[in-house]
């Protein structure tokens, strides 16, 4: 699946509406903000959740699960990543060539 199927599955997957969120308002101006808002609610949560698996390794605390947890949070990101690049324009072209840009010597 390229990076513009993902983000278009996102997409329709992740709605914004007053049925998801009780709080969505119908002026736009606070509709964007609201998603924005919402969206790095999701990315500090995710981010706490890896944070807490790896300092739970630190103290030698490690269980049987924390690879799963760690591959589901780490879905959580991206899928929380592309939702972000969607509302801020970033498109899969523009994704694409700069992570080709970012990593060629």
């Amino acid at each position: 699946m390229k990076i513009g199927e993902v983000i278009n599955q996102v997409r329709r997957g992740w709605k914004f509406n007053k049925d998801n969120y009780p709080l969505y308002s119908d002026a736009l101006d606070d509709q964007e903000q609201f998603q924005y808002r919402h969206v790095l609610l999701h990315l500090n949560i995710t981010i706490g959740k890896i944070s807490i698996i790896f300092e739970e390794i630190d103290h030698g605390k490690q269980n049987d699960n924390s690879n799963k947890i760690m591959r589901k949070q780490i879905l959580n990101l991206m899928i929380t990543t592309f939702k972000l690049a969607d509302l801020v324009g970033y498109s899969s072209e523009d994704i694409e060539r700069d992570i080709s840009s970012k990593y060629s010597n």
